[in-house]
């Protein structure tokens, strides 16, 4: 299955905020049906807005207004078997976020286009070339002074600096750039605690590099970063993608099997972006690891459980036990 959530802001236009909701219901539905993924599986469609839900259930109870949109949805709904389920708007605070960027709060091109700069994947020249692009040359050409790097093109080069500060002028902003841009702005990256109604677990995985012993660890913390539990346990042998799977697969069951679980929904944050990947997107799984990951991805969409990708910086707590763990005799759980 598939799990497509939604939400909807008055970015999609003038009308009533049910109306905006429908319609992000809507483009959910067919962006699905012309995906590929609409040939692998059944669609789980998720939205806060207990009045859109009712009437996708219900569409004899729909305002005349609204009719028609109503029926496309729910024949889309009939047509591929869709499965519609109302949450929580605590619990649907991500799909939230990206509408409201929709509204004009921030374009979503510069989102996109900040996290590729810090990143670092911008098909400057001299990554092109890195990655085995044959150019003759990579100066940057609207100076032909430097290689066309991305620090260069962005904040280095003085061409570069005439167009900040036309921008700089036209905003009235007195500023100055630090030596490494990327690398200030990357020092500010930190864990960020769940949304109410959700506690986070993060996990990670570590195995010493001829596969003979690793360990898995994990912190399960609340709203305001306080420690709930955390676990530290080794694993014996096998590979570093092992580990990270092994150590989703504990904190899983473990915050299922504890006092919170009937409480609160589970997001689980691993920096593997390959496991995270597989777990979204479960048809990119390899033979060799469905037996491990389908049980994983069977609880979290019963649950309703997240997982997301994290990078390593902001996972070090839990990297840390995972070190630890290897050389345990047992598994030590903290509550």
């Amino acid at each position: 299955m598939v799990r497509w959530t939604s939400s909807g802001k008055e970015g999609a236009g003038p009308g009533p905020p049910i109306m905006v909701e429908l319609l992000a219901v809507k483009a959910g539905l067919l962006l699905f049906v012309e995906s590929g993924w609409s040939s692998r599986g059944r669609l789980i469609l998720e939205n806060d807005c207990a009045n859109a839900f009712d009437w996708i259930k219900n569409p004899g109870s729909c305002t005349a207004v609204l009719e028609s949109l109503v029926k496309d949805i729910v024949s889309i709904v009939l047509d591929r078997n869709v499965i519609v389920w109302n949450i929580q708007r605590s619990a649907n605070w991500e799909t939230d976020e990206l509408a409201k960027l929709g509204i004009g709060i921030t374009p979503f091109k510069v989102e996109s286009l900040v996290w590729r700069v810090l990143q670092c994947r911008v098909p400057v020249r001299s990554e092109l070339r890195k990655r085995g692009v044959a150019l003759p040359d990579i100066s940057f050409p609207f100076c032909l002074l430097f290689p066309e790097t991305i620090q260069h093109l962005f904040f280095s080069c003085a061409v570069s600096w005439k167009v900040w500060g036309t921008f700089f002028a036209m905003w009235g902003i007195s500023t100055a750039f630090p030596s490494d841009p990327i690398g200030y702005a990357k020092s500010f990256e930190s864990w960020l605690s769940p949304s109410r109604g959700f506690l986070k677990f993060n996990v990670n995985g570590a195995m010493q590099v001829d596969g003979s012993k690793g360990g898995i660890g994990g912190i399960l913390r609340d709203q305001d970063g306080n420690l709930i539990m955390s676990f530290s346990a080794p694993i014996g042998s096998g590979s570093s993608v092992q580990a990270e799977i092994l150590a989703i697969d504990f904190a899983i069951k473990l915050f299922m099997d504890s006092r919170w679980f009937k409480a609160y929904r589970l997001i689980v944050e691993s920096d593997c972006a390959v496991v995270v990947n597989w777990l979204s997107n479960p048809s990119t799984i390899l033979s060799e690891w469905a037996s491990l990951l389908h049980p994983i991805i069977a609880s979290l969409f019963q649950e309703k459980n997240l997982v997301n990708h994290i990078s390593r910086r902001c996972n070090s707590l839990a990297d840390q036990r995972a070190k630890q763990a290897s050389g345990l005799a047992s598994a030590v759980v903290e509550a």
